[in-house]
């Protein structure tokens, strides 16, 4: 799965100030810390933005498998080589999306492009289902991909680095060792390129670090420099389990912050929502299994879910998120999504609210939320006041939906006592915005919502 980018557009009313709580989430496989960006009360959260003000991106360098020497590129603003490539860092995606008209210019010494996956003679092709719809893209061969935090020293060092190699022609002394973490043979997703006229499609200069990058470490992020609203942007690293935190630098290697709330969190698998195989006279992807589909298909790795796993949810105890609009309210399990800038509740999420779309507005420029009584469906509704709209772009195009304020969100931390929703160590948000849209991995089966940047950190 993949969201990479979202845009904001408001309806009425004003933007709030943001108030964030340091949080920690923990699971077998990854971990996620936040500097908070402005300080909170510990169980009254208001303020939060509809939309994020960033998002996490890492720097990396992607290699040829068993080679030294990363991939160049020649830069066209600069006129000279780069290696250095950045990425957003995304929980909800399942795998590694390199951009396709940057596949097209990679280079060793030896070869041009990014070397694709062929069985039997024939491209192999990946469909992947998003927030918006389903998507091919063609699969790379292995490579590895070595990551570097995102943060303004780390760019000076790539500066550096570039330099250095433009200037000698080669990575002879060439210190790569910021680029600290490895991921080795990684089957990434490739987007198509540009068409011929230069006409973008939507993850059109994007990468993306999706599970794979981030299982069995630790990601930290520090959105203080946000408060400034100036240059400055979310600070984003990655770090092996254990890592002391590191107060003296604490603004540049911060290493593993110490944390006042802890979020218990499942995760599932959406491999079995995607096909792998060679494309048919009709451009559909007809799938391999068994052992052709092990040795093709891109790597993906599980995503977290703030509630139970949707995918196996028997016996799973993972506290879900309940939200509360007026008197009514509503449990789901959430996709924890570091790659949406917006929140999401589904349709059925959204009709326990007694919400839902005005009539053919859904999708659509106008999109209009209204609330209707259940028991008279056919009647007209009453427009909720103080929506807004954010234009969802991602896996299927870009496809325009409405949002709300929710009562409260209420995410139960495992400090808490689980049976009692008033418990302080809880984490509760109030006017709480999300955007109602149905992310559908099968016919069968909705995601009930997700939690999006705009509440992390």
């Amino acid at each position: 799965m993949q969201r990479p980018a979202m845009r904001f557009r408001r309806r009425e009313g004003k933007l709030k100030n943001c108030r964030r709580i340091l949080a920690r989430c923990v699971a077998p496989a990854l971990a996620l810390f936040a500097f908070p960006a402005c300080n909170a009360l510990a169980n009254g959260i208001n303020g939060v933005l509809p939309v994020a003000l960033d998002q996490p991106q890492l720097n990396f360098i992607i290699r040829p498998d068993g080679a030294t020497d990363p991939y160049v590129y020649d830069d066209s603003f600069s006129g000279d080589t780069g290696f250095n490539l950045s990425g957003f860092l995304d929980t909800g995606a399942s795998g590694v999306l390199i951009d396709g008209d940057s596949a097209e210019f990679f280079r060793t010494p030896t070869s041009t492009g990014l070397p694709r996956q062929t069985a039997s003679g024939s491209p192999v092709y990946f469909q992947d289902v998003g927030a918006v719809g389903t998507d091919v893209f063609s699969v790379s061969q292995k490579f590895n991909v070595s990551i570097a935090p995102f943060h303004p020293s780390i760019d000076q060092k790539v500066s550096d680095t570039q330099d250095q190699y433009n200037n000698q022609g080669s990575f002879t002394g060439v210190d790569l060792s910021y680029y600290n973490h490895t991921v080795n043979g990684v089957r990434a997703q490739v987007s198509t390129p540009s068409d011929p006229n230069g006409d973008p499609g939507p993850l059109s200069g994007v990468n993306i670090l999706g599970m794979p990058a981030m299982a069995g470490k630790v990601v930290v992020m520090d959105a203080r420099p946000l408060n400034s609203l100036q240059f400055d942007g979310l600070r984003t690293y990655l770090y092996n389990p254990g890592t002391a935190f590191k107060q003296a630098t604490n603004d540049s290697d911060p290493g593993i912050p110490n944390t006042t709330r802890t979020i218990k969190l499942s995760y599932g698998s959406f491999d079995s929502f995607t096909k792998t195989g060679t494309l048919d006279g009709s451009g559909n992807v007809v799938p391999f299994t068994g052992a052709q589909l092990a040795a093709n298909m891109p790597t993906l790795a599980h995503n977290p879910f703030i509630g139970p796993n949707p995918l196996s949810p028997a016996g799973d105890t993972t506290p879900g998120i309940k939200v509360q609009y007026g008197n009514l309210s509503a449990t789901g399990s959430f996709l924890l999504d570091t790659g949406s800038i917006a929140s999401m509740i589904s349709s059925n999420i959204a009709s326990k609210l007694d919400v839902r779309y005005v009539k053919d507005t859904q999708g659509t420029d106008s999109a209009q939320l209204e609330t209707y009584d259940p028991a008279h469906p056919l009647d007209p509704g009453t427009p909720i006041s103080n929506q807004f709209q954010v234009s969802v772009t991602g896996i299927g195009g870009t496809a325009t939906y409405a949002g709300f304020y929710l009562n409260s969100m209420l995410v139960r931390t495992a400090e808490g006592n689980a049976a009692n929703d008033n418990d302080p160590k809880h984490l509760r948000f109030s006017n709480a915005p999300v955007v109602v849209n149905d992310i559908k991995l099968s016919d069968s089966l909705t995601l009930d919502g997700v939690f999006g940047m705009n509440f992390i950190p």
